[in-house]
């Protein structure tokens, strides 16, 4: 083998190595959508705490997610948190304000009755 090779060998196998450790994590479970999914399934299934748990994992890596904060916001408001729920909305609506889910009209008429 030449000092060519030698040197290519040296330069990609930290790349190789990475790569193939980057791998073996299931990644897909550790993104900001992924929790955010499973905050929406807890919340239609009614386990509110575990929906904020996941939500405050969402959060937690991208903040700036509105979707994050509009199901923590319905587990909030299912649990009867109205200062809470009205929080997390706000702040759902200021990151999105020319698009408000229409789900956000739940909680704020649950208020009004």
């Amino acid at each position: 083998m030449t000092n060519r090779s030698y040197i290519i060998l040296l330069l990609a196998l930290p790349l190789l190595v990475g790569g193939i450790l980057t791998g073996c994590g299931d990644s897909t479970t550790n993104t900001a959508k992924w929790h955010i999914e499973e905050s929406l399934n807890l919340n239609k299934q009614g386990h509110y705490n575990e929906a904020i748990e996941q939500a405050n994992k969402a959060i937690e890596i991208d903040p700036g997610l509105a979707e994050a904060y509009n199901s923590r916001a319905w587990a909030y408001g299912q649990r009867g948190q109205w200062d809470l729920t009205i929080a997390d909305s706000t702040r759902a609506i200021k990151l999105t304000p020319n698009q408000i889910p229409t789900s956000f009209a739940v909680p704020v008429h649950e208020l009004a009755d």
